[in-house]
Parts: structure tokens; C-alpha cells; sequence
């Protein structure tokens, strides 16, 4: 019954229509909510979080007729929707005071399901950046954002290199971030303990 794309094409409708006075945000928020509740009549949503930030981001993404449910940190929800217990996950993976949380991208990075979505909120001057995984993977709308995580050869100028096949073919890097490699990656690669997380446009495809 979820259909992402068409609930984003019917949300920014609803924003160009908008002459005001009622400011966008708030026009978005009301006909979520209608959505939300309109959803849980046919087919109720289960949104597992993977922490407190990402509660309160499944709340504004889903509206507040969705069931939440907060699990035990990132892998816990990730594995809620691979059992079929969730219909999506989702997980903190930046805030305006820490940066990246690594914990929670090496959560998404070795689970095999796929990210579908994104979550900003900002609440007491601090913006959390969440990640929905779970559902079908949107086709391309022209304005995507691709998240990926590279682990480069232990050698000089790899990052370099990686770097450029993005310049060689235009596209453009949100984001770019190092972080200590996950224990997946570690073991299967001794000697290099980094990994790149890197936000890109475009659709993966």
C-alpha cells in the first residue's frame, strides 16, 4: 500500500499549490499526517528506530499514525525488517555536534537491504541527518542522492584515485568522510583500518 513516490509527488503538489499564509512546512506536515492516517486504515506501517534521533525522525517521515518501535541501536532495527517485523529501519547517521556516526553506517553498510530514503530534522539549533532503509529502491526522479561506502587499496594515492573517476565523469560529492573500517571489512583486509563514506548525486543506477 506504501508508495513513497507518489506520496513525495502528491506532498510537493501540495507546497507549489501553497500561496500562504500557512508556511510549506507546515502545509507538508498536515497532509502527511492525512496520509499517515489514511495508510494505517488499509495496511498500518511498522517503523522500527534505531535509537532516539531516529524515533523522532520515523515520527515526521511517517506521521504520527505509523508504529514505532524502538529497538536496541541500529543492527536491531536493520534485523527487524529483514524478519519481516518492519516495513523500514531507520537509523541516525549524522548530527551537527558529532559528525558522522559510524556506527550506524557500518550497520547499513553490511546489511543487505537497501536505503530508500532520507530523514533531516532539526530540533534546539541541532540538526540529525537519518537514513530509511527498507521497501522498494526509488527509480531515478532527477534530484537523488546515492550514499556508498569505499574502502580503498592500502597503497599511495588511492583516495586520489577513487576521487577522480568521480571528476572524469561529472558527478558531483555532497559529502565525503573517513571512519575506522567496520569488523567485516577489517578482517578480510588486515593492515588497512579506514573507509570512506561518500554522499553523491545522482540515482545508483
Amino acid at each position: 500500500f506504501h508508495q513513497p513516490g507518489r506520496e513525495r509527488a502528491v506532498l510537493d503538489r501540495m507546497v507549489v499549490a501553497n500561496e500562504g499564509p500557512f508556511p510549506d512546512e507546515a502545509v507538508e506536515a498536515v497532509f502527511r499526517e492525512v496520509m499517515s492516517a489514511s495508510l494505517a486504515l488499509e495496511s498500518p506501517l511498522t517503523i522500527a528506530a534505531g535509537d532516539d534521533d531516529a524515533l523522532a525522525a520515523a515520527r515526521r517521515r511517517f506521521g504520527s499514525a505509523a508504529r514505532l518501535s524502538k529497538e536496541g541501536g541500529p543492527v536491531e532495527a536493520l534485523d527487524a525488517v529483514a524478519r519481516g517485523f518492519a516495513a523500514y529501519a531507520v537509523v541516525s547517521v549524522e548530527d551537527g555536534k558529532g559528525g558522522f556516526r559510524g556506527f550506524g553506517l557500518d550497520a547499513l553498510a553490511d546489511a543487505d537491504i537497501p536505503v530508500t530514503g532520507e530523514i533531516v530534522v532539526t530540533a534546539a539549533g541541532v540538526t540529525t541527518r537519518s537514513l530509511v532503509a527498507g521497501g522498494e529502491e526509488p527509480p531515478p526522479s532527477g534530484d537523488d542522492l546515492t550514499s556508498t561506502v569505499v574502502v580503498p587499496r592500502d597503497e599511495p594515492g588511492a583516495i586520489a584515485g577513487v576521487l577522480s573517476v568521480f571528476g572524469r565523469h561529472g558527478v558531483n560529492l555532497r559529502r565525503l568522510s573517513a571512519g575506522p573500517a567496520r569488523a567485516s571489512v577489517r578482517s578480510k583486509r588486515a593492515g588497512w583500518s579506514y573507509q570512506f563514506f561518500v554522499d553523491l548525486e545522482g540515482h545508483r543506477d
